[in-house]
């Protein structure tokens, strides 16, 4: 037996069976059994081992406090009272029914008191009527659509419920507080079949490949082991969140997301950030791949605590946390730069955007789809991640680079195509814009390439802006002038040619039209200097 400071402390006998005495817990080989049959206290924070058999008998009250850990190698018979307090796990090691006892298991959960925020509950017991809260309701992806406008007051997809709760689905409820799960608990696989549509971001009609699925035991289970043996399910979890600013901050609430390229939360900077588990009575949002999708759940996906590893452990992969906030709102993606990624998109790398917020949004986009989370290998010659930027209200914004890690030798400018603004990004730095409300999609962007060959960044001295992105290339220049424009290709063929081109602080568009993708030297003779610079046409 493992145990810690407590009132709780034994050895290990061989052979026999044992008897629990008060404030004396024995640990078993595979061959032996534990009996209980008193009240028996693990303090918080300890973890109990039963390397055999436990039965608890119908005198036995066995409580488990927040933190604190019980593991039983084989079959756990429970005829009494088994309590398992907010943050505290049961981990059995016989798989299916493996007589559960006429007992009865309490499993505590605290979700917000607050009667405004909605808690998104999954239920640990085998079978357990009503969903904990005020104003409950299932979620019906064959109902629901993806268009965000729809969202308010309610998706077409929500239903009042408060019925059975099937394992492995996910329910909401407001407020609910500690909420105390009662019955007999799940163990074993857990198989909760999954509602497929094609992936169509924006379509006004019924359905969605999206599910809300939940954690169907009573501890937590790993994020990365669930999605490795799940491959018919795209490798992002979201999670529904409050704003983490208890109602004095910012106002909208959105999803925060784990994917194998790392985590976004809900709040500003990282707070909220997943950490790689699904918590027992936690339900999460995933999408569905295909038709034949089953999302699976295994006793070997559970952790006793959290504290086995994320897919990416020892990396010098760079990862980019970006934000806009501003009138309390807030909004951030997360772009990495991985060996193991591609350019197309990646199960387990890549997490499309759904957008909670109906206020504020940040997407990176990549082949028209709007991703929270993207992924690709290291650029050889530059990328260009035009961004989805969604505002509804007038005002001060700030794009921020909230965190950078691994980015030596790499260089990555945002730009807005609009003011000329072109700004190389450190941790920390911050771009302040009037913005008007609108939907933007041609005017952010951020370029990532080698330190010095960053694609469409001129030397700040020339004066002269020249930026590429999908059909058109944008010039714009400090001073006002004319301008002669050619455009080669890598071996020297002059591709396009234009003379008088009036130049000012305005951005100038050339359509690039017909033009394949590939890299290409556009040369500018302007105000009697020549400047060569480098475009990728996408």
């Amino acid at each position: 037996m493992k145990h810690t400071d407590s009132p709780i402390f034994g050895s290990i006998l061989h052979g026999m069976k044992l008897t629990l005495s008060f404030g004396i817990l024995f640990a078993s080989t595979a061959t032996a059994q534990v009996t209980n049959e008193v009240s028996v206290y693990v303090k918080s924070g300890t973890d109990v081992y039963v390397t055999g058999t436990m039965t608890n008998t119908s005198t036995g009250i066995f409580t488990v406090e927040s933190d604190g850990l019980l593991t039983v190698g084989s079959t756990l018979v429970n005829n009494g009272s088994m309590t398992f307090n907010n943050s505290a796990s049961l981990m059995r090691g016989s798989a299916g029914s493996d007589g559960t006892g006429s007992g009865t298991y309490y499993v505590k959960r605290q979700g917000s008191n607050s009667g405004s925020v909605y808690n998104y509950w999954s239920s640990p017991m085998t079978s357990f009527s009503g969903v904990p809260g005020n104003n409950p309701y299932l979620y019906d992806s064959d109902e629901s659509t993806q268009t965000y406008t729809d969202d308010q007051p309610a998706d077409p997809g929500w239903f009042s419920y408060n019925g059975l709760m099937t394992p492995g689905k996910g329910y909401i409820g407001r407020g609910a507080g500690l909420t105390t799960f009662s019955g007999n608990v799940n163990n074993g696989n857990v198989n909760f079949p999954m509602i497929y549509h094609a992936y169509s971001p924006g379509n006004t009609a019924a359905g969605t490949p999206f599910n809300l699925c939940g954690n169907p035991y009573p501890s937590a289970i790993s994020c990365a082991s669930l999605v490795a043996a799940n491959t018919d399910v795209n490798g992002s979890i979201y999670f529904w969140d409050d704003d983490l600013s208890g109602g004095s901050g910012y106002s909208s609430t959105d999803y925060a997301i784990w994917n194998g390229t790392g985590s976004l939360g809900t709040g500003s900077g990282s707070a909220g950030a997943p950490n790689g588990y699904i918590s027992s009575g936690q339900a999460f949002m995933i999408r569905a791949l295909n038709g034949s999708a089953v999302l699976n759940f295994t006793n070997a996906m559970r952790v006793g605590h959290f504290n086995t590893q994320f897919f990416k452990t020892e990396s010098a992969d760079a990862k980019l946390w970006f934000s806009i906030e501003g009138l309390d709102y807030f909004n951030q993606i997360l772009i990495g730069v991985l060996e193991d990624a591609t350019d197309g998109e990646d199960r387990l790398y890549d997490a499309v955007k759904i957008r909670g917020n109906s206020n504020i949004s940040l997407a990176a986009i990549d082949n028209g789809t709007d991703y929270a989370i993207l992924a690709f290998p290291p650029p050889t010659e530059g990328k260009i991640i035009p961004l989805s930027v969604l505002i509804t209200e007038s005002g001060t914004y700030r794009f921020k680079a909230n965190t950078m890690e691994n980015f030596a030798g790499m260089d990555v400018y945002f730009v807005d195509t609009q003011t000329g603004e072109q700004v190389l990004l450190q941790e920390g730095t911050e771009i302040s814009l009037q913005i008007d409300p609108a939907l933007y999609e041609d005017r952010f962007y951020l370029n990532f390439g080698q330190s010095g060959m960053v694609t469409g960044i001129s030397e700040e001295s020339a004066g002269l802006n020249i930026y590429s992105f999908g059909e058109n290339l944008y010039i714009s220049s400090l001073a006002d002038g004319n301008a002669e424009f050619e455009l080669f290709d890598v071996g020297g063929r002059a591709i396009m040619q234009m003379a008088n081109i009036g130049l000012n602080r305005t951005v100038h568009t050339i359509s690039l039209n017909g033009i394949s993708t590939g890299i290409y030297l556009a040369h500018v003779k302007f105000n009697g200097h020549f400047y060569v610079q480098k475009i990728v046409r996408p």
